[in-house]
């Protein structure tokens, strides 16, 4: 019995263990600093200069997809005045998976004409545009058809996008054409 017993508490610290480093591992790949990392391999490929990470930027998108995306995990874009990349996964699903996923589709992005050729790009274009030196993204559970699984936003901002005029949170910031999501 007490052999047994040992063994099931051993097995028990080993699990928990392991459990801590992969919350670790799974937040160190939500950091500003990742993700800022995971976009700027990017844009210094071709020559962009780099983008900063932006709390304000970040609170935008933490605000939507806290009270729109966490109910429902539908991959349904904001109407915020910015460059903006939406993505979800499982529950282990990072931010910088998600931009790992968003650099993909540079096969499918001609730089000659700032568009996409045989594929979707939009995502990887917002990720190198020039003007989108400021960046912030969010990650947040959410409920979806198939159960538990991770919304991920990023917003881009800069000289080429339209200044946001009101604060995280003004529901003005998610009304277009007079719809609020």
């Amino acid at each position: 019995m007490a052999i047994s017993k040992k063994i099931s508490i051993q097995s028990i610290i080993v699990i928990l263990l392991l459990r801590l480093i992969s919350l670790h591992v799974t937040s160190a790949q939500n950091s500003a600093r990742d993700v800022i990392n995971a976009h700027n391999i990017e844009r210094t490929a071709v020559g962009v200069p780099p983008a900063q990470w932006n709390d304000t930027v970040a609170a935008f998108a933490m605000d939507y997809a806290t009270k729109y995306r966490a109910k429902d995990c539908a991959m349904e874009h904001s109407t915020l005045p910015f460059g903006e990349n939406i993505a979800a996964g499982g529950p282990d699903f990072s931010i910088v998976d998600a931009v790992k996923g968003f650099a993909a589709e540079k096969k499918f992005y001609d730089k000659g004409t700032k568009g996409c050729k045989g594929g979707e790009c939009g995502h990887y274009a917002n990720m190198i545009a020039h003007d989108s030196t400021q960046i912030g993204c969010a990650r947040v559970k959410c409920k979806g058809q198939g159960g538990d699984g991770i919304f991920v936003g990023c917003s881009y901002w800069g000289p080429g996008w339209i200044c946001p005029i009101v604060q995280p949170g003004d529901p003005r910031a998610y009304t277009q054409a007079g719809t609020n999501y």
